[in-house]
């Protein structure tokens, strides 16, 4: 459960950030509700991404 929960929310972060680099290169005007909407989602995916990250087993 841990490494998909950690697979899913890399990929929302990253596709998000992906695309919010994209719009923000190439569009000259961002609106508020691409940051309202993008911002939160890069939090919140960010810190599930980095709760669940496997552990480093030492051996």
């Amino acid at each position: 459960m841990r490494n998909w929960l950690y697979e899913k929310s890399s990929v929302i972060f990253w596709v998000t950030l992906i695309v919010y680099i994209i719009i923000w290169a190439t569009v000259s005007y961002i609106g508020v509700y691409v940051t309202y909407v993008a911002g939160p989602i890069l939090v919140v995916s960010g810190i599930t991404m980095w709760l669940s990250s496997p552990k480093e087993m030492d051996d």
